[in-house]
């Protein structure tokens, strides 16, 4: 199998393979609401594993050939879907369509972007908290050596926080939206991003497998918890205080 084809693979995996496995969990999940995690969710991390080491041991050559096209088009297109994984880009979506949905009366709408933000932020935390444990150097920092990992050392390649944050979005996304072709778009939407940021070099191929299982994952459980306990969201709030401003959150359940 040429890099090219393997890479294809691989992008066809990413956008594939993890709406199947959550759209099968449904089931599961409505038998079993007090657990989080169920048998489906260790065959989904056994399953992730076994991609992320197939990605790892062809680490060097698919990221070659990911990031071997430089011509305009290629980088416009990267431009446009490291968007979809990019908090700053999405948090004034959500955050307007979540005042947008309130102030027209449409509570049900704003309590789903407030459940979206919610799974969105706790896949990107989680990111931040396995990127410094892992501690893997990006493609900049060992040019041509993936296996590079000092934990704590403040490299946080593994893994990819804009794949966790596009494929969260993705799965959470889905799991609010009513509409069946939902799914089909947004995850390939997702796996654009993945791509975009092995192209770029920032990331490995394993780094964008790795954040994409552990995206959809974070964004499908979080989404699926906040249904049952926050039906009507988590809505942030701004009022005045004695020596300031004073933030919370309006919980209702």
């Amino acid at each position: 199998m040429t890099a090219r084809r393997a890479w294809l693979a691989v992008t066809i995996a990413l956008t594939a393979y993890t709406p199947r496995v959550h759209a099968a969990t449904a089931v599961a999940d409505s038998a079993s609401h007090a657990s989080l995690l169920s048998r489906r969710d260790a065959v989904y991390a056994f399953g992730t594993a076994g991609a992320i080491a197939i990605a790892a041991s062809n680490d060097r050559a698919w990221s070659v050939q990911a990031s071997a096209d430089r011509s305009r088009r290629a980088h416009d297109i990267a431009t446009a879907s490291r968007h979809l994984g990019d908090p700053l880009s999405l948090a004034p979506v959500l955050l307007a369509t979540d005042a947008l949905a309130r102030l027209t009366g449409h509570e049900r709408l704003g309590a789903a972007s407030e459940r979206v933000a919610l799974a969105v932020a706790g896949a990107g935390a989680l990111k931040i908290l396995l990127g410094q444990v892992i501690g893997r150097s990006r493609p900049d920092e060992s040019p041509g050596t993936p296996d590079h990992y000092a934990p704590f050392s403040g490299h946080d390649a593994m893994p990819s926080g804009h794949t966790a944050v596009a494929f969260a979005l993705a799965a959470s996304v889905s799991a609010e939206a009513p509409a069946r072709w939902v799914p089909f778009v947004l995850y390939p939407a997702a796996g654009l991003t993945a791509w975009s940021r092995v192209h770029d070099r920032e990331h490995w191929t394993s780094d964008v497998v790795a954040g994409a299982a552990m995206g959809a994952w974070v964004g499908h459980t979080l989404d699926r918890i906040a249904q049952r306990r926050l039906p009507h969201g988590v809505l942030p709030i701004v009022w005045p205080g004695a020596r300031g401003a004073v933030a919370g959150l309006r919980v209702s359940f």
